[in-house]
């Protein structure tokens, strides 16, 4: 997720925000694989997962796959090395 979300960053996870309510950064499970992710849900039931890192294009999960997307937690803080 750089430029944003390093490696060995902290996060902070609300893990009481379990619904895709606003757009935003998830910890996501999604066939036993955790993602963190900018998630925006769309009328129709699927979800676009977009990373920071511009070398990642957003990948885009059928209404039928996002049944099965386990959120987390949203991302409320980010902390690392300077």
């Amino acid at each position: 997720m750089g430029p944003g979300i390093h490696n060995n960053d902290l996060l902070l996870v609300d893990v009481t925000d379990q619904k895709f309510s606003n757009f935003g950064i998830y910890v996501i499970e999604v066939r036993g694989e955790r993602l963190v992710k900018r998630v925006q849900r769309k009328v129709d039931g699927s979800l676009i997962l977009i990373s920071d890192n511009r070398a990642y294009e957003p990948e885009s999960i059928s209404p039928e796959l996002a049944k099965e997307v386990h959120v987390v937690g949203r991302v409320i803080w980010r902390g690392g090395l300077v």
